[in-house]
């Protein structure tokens, strides 16, 4: 009997995780639209350089991360050196001392300005746990993060605001660092899996094209052979529609091999309508092999 209510359950999984899945997606675009309207020479530049020789959107933004802690900036929350209407560009260049929400502007407008998909997210850490094993959240657990988008992942949050002392860390980072080394491991092994499977799918199916020629007669088989040499001009000499003796020229020209054996018993059996011997196909299928080989 067929549990009908595990079945809605498993649906309801699945549907959260794409709708997940689209919301951050659609979250991702509204950012870029954003993002399209940021100049700044000066963070543009900085920004640049700092990612300098970089490929991946995560290596990027987590340099950008870094640059904060350890370019010498300081954490303010009392706000002492704090300017009054002072800008971004003034604490990135200039003072060098902020708060949080100075350091995760500073990140996000710097990522905008590469093309990473980053926005300024508010909320709350904390290490505290009280006796029923809860975290304690308090005002003054307020922070400031950001979030850059990863296509196929979703959002990861950075914090690049410097620890108020040495010994002080960010527990955001650890768990990012995690989460987004897991996931890279996870997708290396499915892509691993994904070629070994199709690997393993054209081996058996080269395997199963080749018992289907021996067993078949000579004339069928010789159609079938010269169809699989069609087939790899194809794909790899982008040839379509083309006659007997142009295949024969280009596979000549390209892999050094005359396959006349394969045309013209072809041009027999097809147009001719003339009988092929189980050895006169056997040996266009050793031709065939070694064509194969040498794709």
């Amino acid at each position: 009997m067929l549990n009908y209510e595990e079945d809605d359950d498993n649906h309801f999984e699945y549907s959260s995780l794409l709708g997940s899945f689209l919301a951050d997606f659609s979250d991702a675009m509204i950012c870029a639209e954003y993002s399209e309207g940021f100049q700044s020479a000066r963070i543009g530049g900085l920004a640049a350089e700092i990612t300098d020789g970089l490929a991946g959107d995560y290596e990027k933004a987590a340099a950008i991360e870094r640059f904060f802690w350890e370019s010498g900036y300081q954490y303010d929350a009392a706000g002492d050196f704090i300017e009054a209407n002072m800008d971004i560009e003034h604490f990135i260049f200039e003072s060098r001392s902020g708060t949080c929400g100075h350091f995760a502007t500073a990140m996000a407008l710097m990522a905008r300005s590469i093309g990473l998909n980053a926005r300024y997210v508010e909320g709350f850490t904390s290490a505290e746990i009280n006796e029923d094993g809860l975290y304690v959240i308090r005002a003054g657990n307020s922070h400031a993060f950001v979030q850059v988008y990863m296509p196929f992942y979703g959002w990861v949050t950075f914090d690049p605001t410097v620890p108020r002392s040495e010994a002080s860390g960010s527990p955001f980072r650890v768990l990012t660092e995690i989460s987004f080394a897991i996931f890279v491991c996870f997708s290396i092994l499915i892509l691993l899996g994904l070629a070994a499977y199709l690997l393993y799918t054209r081996f058996i199916m080269e395997k199963l094209f080749i018992r289907k020629a021996e067993k078949s007669s000579g004339s069928r088989g010789i159609i079938l052979i010269y169809g699989k040499v069609l087939k790899l001009a194809r794909h790899k000499l982008d040839l379509n529609n083309v006659s007997s003796a142009e295949l024969l020229r280009a596979v000549n020209g390209k892999y050094g091999l005359d396959i006349s054996i394969i045309t013209t018993r072809f041009e027999r059996a097809f147009f001719g309508n003339e009988s092929v011997s189980q050895e006169e196909k056997n040996e266009a299928l050793e031709m065939y092999k070694q064509l194969y080989s040498r794709r």
